[in-house]
C-alpha cells in the first residue's frame, strides 16, 4: 500500500525524510548532505552532519549514485563503481533515536569499506560552536559524546575495526559555515554490512522485524481509504503518512527540517485531519499541551524546547474549534469538563479584544496573524472569520455539558448571539461590491483592498457564498505552477520570493481547493487539489512542502509541512465527501461529491469504535453504507 518512488535522473534535485517520534533523518537522493539541515537529528539537536562509505580509493557519492528508491520507511541508493553495483540503504525504526545503515554489493561478495562519520552535536539555533568530543571504544561499539549528546556506533552484521584519529573540521553546505568532528577510521567488513547509529540506550533485535513494524505502522494509515479513483487514494495515503511522520510525542512539528516546534495555528488548522485519521489520542495530547501552557487567557503561538511565545491572534479561536471537533469525534466528555475552564478563558480573552463594532482588534504591538512577517492591524479578514466560528463553536461546546453552570450558559448565549450578529454584518464589513473582492483587513474603519488569499477562509468556512470571488484566485494573477500566491502579482509589493508577499504556499492552495468544494464547485476543487498533490513527486519526495518561489518554483520553505499535508485529508473527507461526525449521537452526516469515481470507502474512528463507511455512486445518486449502530444522514 505504501507509495514507492524511484528516481534515476537529476537525483540532486530531490531529497527525502525518514522519521519517528524521537528523531528524523534528511538527505538528498544522490546521497548528498547539501545543507545544514541534512543529517540525523534527535528533537532539536543535531547528531550526525554526514557520512560516506569509501571502497578502495573511491567514495560512494553523488558522482556514482545512479538510482534511488524511497517508500517512507527506507531509502535505497544504488551506486555503480568499477563495473560493480553497491546498494546503500538507510532506515529509521518505529521508535528510538536510531539510524540503521546497510551496505552490500549486488554480487553478494564480501566488502571492506571505510566509513567517514562526521559528528556535529548542536542545537537547532546554532551554527559554528566550540564543542569538544570524547571517544571511547566499548566492547561492541564506539561511544562519541559531547556536553549535549552521545552517539553509539554499533555493528549489527559485520566486523568493525576502529583507529582513533580525531579531527575537527569545518565546511559550508549551502554557504553556511558548520563545524564537525571525525573520530577516526572506521573499517567495516562483511558480505552484508549493517551498522546502527543510536542516541538512546536500546539496540535492535532484528532489522527485518523493525522494518516490518514500521511498514505496518504506516500501512495502517493507508488501509483507512479505498477508492477506484487511484489519484485520490494515493494522495490521501501519502498525506496521511506525512502527518504521521511529523508526530513527536506531545504534538506535531509544524515542518521539517527546521520547524521543530509545536505551532498552535499549524496544529489546529490541521486538527480535523488528525481526527479523520483516527489519531484521537495524539489530538488530545495537542489540546492538553497547549491548554496547559495558556497564559492570561491566551493559547501559545508556539511551544519550543526552551521557549514559549504568545503572539498569535488565531491560536485562541482555532483551539476552541479544535476542542469542539475533538469531542464530536471522540465523545470524550471527561476531557471536555477538564479543559472547558481553559476554553472559557480563551473566549473571554477574545471577547475582551472587541471593538465597538463587535469585531476583534489585533496586531497593535506585534505581528499576530499567520502572515507574521507583516503587520496586519486592526481587523484581518481570516481572523474575524475564525473569531465568528469560535463563538458559535464555544456555544456548541457548552451544549455538550450535562449540567453547565448559569455563567456558562449565559456566556454561551452571548457567544451565539454575537456570532449571529457578526455573520450578518461580515460581508457588508469586508466585501467591496464595485471590485468584487474582499478587503484583506479593516484599518481605521477603512477597507484595505490589498488582494491576498486570506479571503478564501470565510468562503471555506461558509460565512460567505461569494463564489465568484474564487475566479480571482483561479487566474494567473494568483495561481502559479506551485499554487496560490500570498499576494497578487500585480501588487507593487509583490516579489515571487517574498515569504508573505508573493511566494506560493501549500496552505493557500489548500484553502482554495476547500473553498471551491464549499461553494459547490467540485471540479475546480479537484483540479486545485491535483495541483497541490503534484508536489509529492518534487522537492522532498513523497511530501507536501511549505512554500516556493512562485515564478521559478524553487522550494524556499520546509520540504515537509504539516498543514499542507493535513489539508489534503480535510479537502477529501471534510469538503469533498462532506463528512461530519457526532459521536455523542452516534451519527455521521455526509454530502458526497463523487468526482471521477464510482466508489470510495473510509474507515473512521467514531468514539471508541471503527466504522467503515462506503460511498457508492449509481444511477439513483450516491448510496452510503455504514454499520447498523451508526445513524447516517445524507445532506443535499
Amino acid at each position: 500500500m505504501l507509495s514507492h518512488f524511484n528516481k534515476t535522473e537529476h537525483l540532486y534535485k530531490y531529497s527525502y525524510f525518514l522519521t519517528n517520534q524521537d528523531c528524523f533523518f534528511h538527505r538528498y537522493f544522490d546521497t548528498g548532505f547539501k545543507t545544514k539541515w541534512t543529517g540525523l537529528w534527535k528533537g532539536n539537536k543535531k547528531l550526525v552532519e554526514f557520512f560516506a562509505f569509501r571502497i578502495g580509493d573511491t567514495y560512494l557519492s553523488e558522482s556514482n549514485c545512479i538510482k534511488t528508491s524511497y517508500n517512507y520507511v527506507e531509502a535505497v541508493h544504488l551506486h555503480e563503481l568499477d563495473g560493480k553495483l553497491f546498494r546503500q540503504s538507510v532506515f529509521i525504526p518505529r521508535e528510538g533515536a536510531k539510524l540503521i545503515i546497510e551496505l552490500q554489493n549486488e554480487q553478494e561478495e564480501a566488502i571492506e569499506a571505510e566509513l567517514e562519520l562526521a559528528i556535529n552535536t548542536r542545537f537547532r539555533e546554532e551554527n559554528m560552536h566550540s564543542r569538544t568530543y570524547e571517544v571511547r571504544k566499548r566492547p561492541h561499539s564506539i561511544e562519541i559524546s559531547s556536553d549535549i549528546a552521545k552517539l553509539f556506533v554499533m555493528p549489527i552484521s559485520c566486523s568493525l575495526e576502529f583507529e582513533y584519529a580525531p579531527a575537527y573540521k569545518t565546511h559550508a553546505p549551502s554557504n553556511e559555515q558548520q563545524c564537525y568532528f571525525v573520530p577516526g577510521r572506521i573499517i567495516l567488513k562483511g558480505k552484508r554490512i549493517a551498522l546502527l547509529l543510536r542516541a538512546d540506550s536500546k539496540g535492535i533485535k532484528s532489522i527485518a522485524r523493525e522494518k516490518g513494524l514500521k511498514k505496518r505502522t504506516y500501512g495502517r494509515f493507508c488501509s483507512i481509504i479505498e477508492s477506484d479513483n487511484k489519484f485520490l487514494e494515493s494522495a490521501y495515503r501519502n498525506a496521511a503518512i506525512n502527518v504521521a511522520m511529523l508526530y513527536a510525542k506531545k504534538g506535531f512539528y509544524a515542518g521539517l527540517p527546521w520547524f521543530l516546534q509545536f505551532w498552535s495555528r499549524d496544529t489546529f488548522w490541521s486538527f480535523n485531519a488528525f481526527l479523520f485519521l483516527g489519531m484521537h489520542e495524539e489530538a488530545k495530547k495537542c489540546l492538553a499541551e497547549f491548554a496547559k501552557r495558556q497564559k492570561n487567557g491566551r493559547i501559545p503561538n508556539y511551544i519550543a524546547y526552551n521557549e514559549i511565545a504568545y503572539n498569535s491572534i488565531d491560536a485562541n479561536p482555532l483551539f476552541i474549534t479544535a476542542l469542539k471537533n475533538y469531542v464530536l469525534f471522540s465523545a470524550d466528555l471527561a476531557f471536555l469538563n477538564k479543559v472547558l475552564p481553559k476554553a472559557t478563558l480563551c473566549i473571554k480573552a477574545l471577547l475582551g479584544l472587541r471593538d465597538s463594532d463587535g469585531f476583534i482588534v489585533h496586531d497593535l504591538k506585534e505581528n499576530e496573524t499567520w502572515m507574521d512577517t507583516l503587520n496586519r492591524k486592526q481587523k484581518a479578514i481570516e481572523v474575524e472569520a475564525l473569531f465568528i466560528k469560535s463563538l458559535s463553536d464555544f456555544a456548541e461546546i457548552v451544549s455538550f455539558v450535562k449540567k453547565p453552570s448559569k455563567k456558562q450558559r449565559e456566556l454561551a448565549e452571548t457567544c451565539a448571539d454575537l456570532a449571529s450578529e457578526l455573520s450578518k454584518r461580515f460581508e457588508k464589513t469586508f466585501f467591496e461590491e464595485k471590485l468584487n473582492i474582499f478587503a484583506d483587513r479593516i484599518v481605521d474603519n477603512k477597507k484595505d483592498l490589498t488582494k491576498r488569499p486570506n479571503a478564501l477562509v470565510p468562503i471555506m468556512l461558509r460565512l460567505s457564498n461569494k463564489k465568484d470571488v474564487l475566479k480571482l484566485y483561479e487566474s494567473d494573477e494568483f495561481l502559479s505552477e506551485k499554487g496560490v500566491r500570498t499576494l497578487s502579482k500585480l501588487d507593487k509589493s509583490y516579489a515571487p520570493y517574498a515569504y508573505h508577499n508573493g511566494q506560493a504556499w501549500s496552505l493557500c492552495t489548500a484553502w482554495l481547493a476547500c473553498a471551491e468544494f464549499a461553494s459547490g464547485r467540485g471540479r475546480k476543487g479537484l483540479a486545485i487539489l491535483k495541483l497541490l498533490c503534484k508536489n509529492f513527486e518534487q522537492d522532498a519526495i513523497g511530501c507536501i512542502g511549505e512554500c516556493w518561489d512562485s515564478e521559478s518554483s524553487t522550494l524556499l520553505g520546509c520540504g515537509l509541512q504539516l498543514w499542507g499535508s493535513a489539508f489534503i485529508i480535510r479537502a477529501i473527507d471534510e469538503f469533498m465527501l462532506g463528512i461530519r461526525v457526532n459521536a455523542l449521537k452516534k451519527e455521521l452526516r455526509a454530502s458526497p461529491k463523487m468526482l471521477g469515481m464510482q466508489k470510495i470507502a473510509r474507515e473512521i474512528r467514531i468514539g471508541r469504535k471503527l466504522a467503515k463507511i462506503s460511498f457508492l455512486k449509481n444511477k439513483k445518486g450516491v448510496q452510503i453504507k455504514a454499520p447498523k449502530w451508526l445513524k447516517v444522514v445524507k445532506d443535499l
